[in-house]
């Protein structure tokens, strides 16, 4: 199985565009078939790939455990 990593994207369309962001611990992928619909509907979309770092995951998982109060994200984060 070959494994893509995501990469920036964006569709060009009409004049209104739409700025798509992931969430935390997500990437364009999760944003893309939302951009095809906007885009068949004649919106521009554009959805930035963040980068990440070990140091910004673990914050981010911080933050959604925080946020959710997440058992198991809190167990992930201590190891």
């Amino acid at each position: 199985m070959k494994v893509v990593t995501p990469k920036p994207f964006t569709f060009k369309g009409g004049e209104k565009a739409v700025l798509l962001l992931h969430g935390f611990t997500g990437n364009t992928a999760d944003v893309r078939m939302l951009g095809r619909y906007l885009n068949d509907r004649g919106y521009t979309c554009h959805a930035p790939q963040y980068k990440k770092d070990t140091v910004c995951r673990q914050k981010s998982l911080s933050i959604q455990a925080r946020l959710t109060g997440g058992k198991t994200l809190k167990k992930a984060i201590n190891s």
